[in-house]
């Protein structure tokens, strides 16, 4: 980008900012919302014409895939730049209800002939890179090594993983248990092999179970003649898909890759598919075209929380999750921590769904680094850090809570109790990236020469640090709260701007302090 162009784009941010603090425009979240909310095409009987597709699963799918690749952080920073110009013009590919929506109901500037360009351009992009990657998926499954323990429908298959979800051999070789792989296979209602999208070079075994990598989330397809129908099948859909683009039909064409992977799903053998489906819901608004079939086969699919960071926090001014798109959501079956979560489902979900409360779920470990040369006594210290202004102008959080002056705040006051009374602070980021504030990078350095301080590795497990301390603060409202709550150690939030609220349902019945003398009585009492 051109020193013309970043000068441009702060004009356009300062812009909108002042129109933002003086009331003349609206948060995009309301936007985001209102666009969600708002149908993407005339007639749902254009979704017809795949019979092994059910119209209804194809029309939820279509909207997540939206949600995810239209509605995403460029969006919400075009939304931004647009109320900084002064006609109101978004650049951003939409479809074309979508695009009348944002002029009569928000007064953006938006069916113009360059969003029309940007939309046909996104269209053609995942007709056609959504058809070669499938067929990169099928020819991956078509070559995949032959796997004998793909069988007897009795195994589970945990989706979008990496190595950081896997065990670590940890110095006494035993495997590091703070990941969702083995925290799984520790379970007593669990049976049979696992498998991930993670390849091993060897398989590992935990507690009576095998586990496996597979590039490829379906057995293979064995018969020749179904690999050849599949095939022939495809390029029949491409030539119609690429008549449905031409004549304006976007969804069959913009979701190849989805009705391609479904296909191949319905060409797999039912007994040979898994008992069940576990995805994380770190990408909870999608739902794959292709776990419809599945589930019609029998399997069960599953969305899982590692994290109870469900809602945005709500504040004196009022609840901002009126705003929040959680009902796109549309998985058959949860497994969560609590009832709290529970409480959170169905605020949202207008459709009957399975759920299991399961308690904590380990997520993952980068780190089997020891904790042993901590101090004895020591209190665990769990933030949220602030990120740069360029990327706070991309997101669609409702609430501005969670900024520099925060951070240094929470950390000031804690550093001073600490030295007052000398106890230690054992401090965990989250992991490090590019988009920290500069200031709160600053402030870390500082505060880390204290000699009370200690810095703890990002990839060790909050669970590991949580067991050895006394008790455990965190910033509104990350899951470590959550978690040394269920570990029996003494937990609370601290908000030092006293925004939130004694009751707010993010805080899992946890307390929450919003005043320093308060919260260092309650730290001399746990240590």
């Amino acid at each position: 980008m051109t020193k013309k162009r970043r000068d441009q784009k702060r004009a356009f941010i300062r812009a909108y900012q002042n129109k933002l603090k003086q009331g003349e425009i609206e948060d995009s979240s309301r936007i985001l919302y209102d666009l969600i909310k708002t149908p993407f095409i005339e007639d749902q009987n254009i979704l017809k014409g795949l019979p092994f597709i059910n119209p209804d699963n194809l029309f939820s799918c279509t909207q997540q895939f939206l949600m995810m690749r239209v509605l995403d952080f460029e969006f919400i920073e075009q939304i931004n730049l647009a109320f900084g110009r002064s006609n109101n013009e978004i650049k951003h590919p939409l479809p074309p209800l979508w695009r009348k929506r944002l002029e009569e109901k928000h007064a953006i500037k938006a069916k113009t002939f360059h969003n029309h360009l940007l939309w046909l351009q996104f269209l053609f992009y995942w007709f056609f890179i959504g058809y070669l990657s499938a067929y990169y998926e099928w020819f991956k499954n078509f070559f995949s090594a032959k796997n004998d323990q793909f069988k007897n429908h009795s195994y589970s298959f945990f989706y979008q993983l990496t190595k950081n979800n896997l065990p670590l051999k940890s110095s006494t070789n035993d495997y590091e248990n703070n990941t969702i792989i083995s925290w799984f296979a520790k379970r007593n209602d669990t049976s049979g092999n696992i498998f991930s999208n993670v390849i091993l070079d060897k398989p590992l075994k935990i507690n009576h179970h095998n586990v496996y990598g597979s590039n490829s989330p379906w057995p293979r397809i064995k018969e020749v003649w179904d690999i050849g129908g599949l095939l022939i099948w495809s390029v029949v859909f491409f030539f119609k898909g690429l008549v449905k683009f031409l004549q304006g039909n976007f969804v069959i064409p913009m979701m190849s890759r989805e009705v391609m992977l479904a296909k191949c799903v319905q060409y797999t053998d039912r007994d040979r598919l898994p008992k069940r489906y576990l995805f994380h819901n770190s990408g909870f608004f999608f739902r794959p075209l292709w776990t419809y079939i599945a589930q019609n086969k029998g399997c069960q699919i599953i969305l899982y929380y590692y994290s109870t960071s469900d809602l945005w926090l709500q504040t004196k001014e009022g609840d901002a999750n009126r705003y929040n798109p959680y009902h796109i959501m549309t998985w058959p079956e949860y497994w969560i921590w609590n009832e709290y979560q529970l409480s959170f489902l169905n605020r949202f979900l207008t459709y009957d769904f399975k759920y299991k409360i399961v308690g904590p779920i380990w997520f993952s470990s980068t780190s089997i680094k020891s904790l042993k040369k901590l101090p004895k006594k020591g209190i665990a210290i769990f933030d949220i850090e602030p990120k740069r202004d360029s990327y706070e102008f991309k997101v669609y959080y409702p609430v501005n809570y969670y900024g520099y002056q925060l951070s240094k705040q929470f950390f000031l006051d804690l550093t001073y109790i600490a030295e007052k009374h000398n106890i230690n602070l054992f401090i965990k980021r989250k992991r490090l990236n590019k988009l920290e504030h500069k200031g709160y990078e600053k402030l870390i350095n500082i505060i880390s020469n204290k000699s009370n301080i200690y810095l703890i590795d990002s990839g060790i497990a909050a669970k590991s640090l949580i067991e050895k301390s006394v008790s455990v603060i965190t910033m509104p409202f990350s899951t470590p709260a959550n978690i040394a709550h269920i570990l029996g150690k003494p937990s609370v939030f601290y908000d030092p701007f006293n925004m939130t609220i004694p009751k707010d349902p993010a805080a899992h019945g946890l307390k929450i302090f919003t005043n320093k003398k308060e919260l260092e009585a309650w730290i001399i009492s746990t240590i």
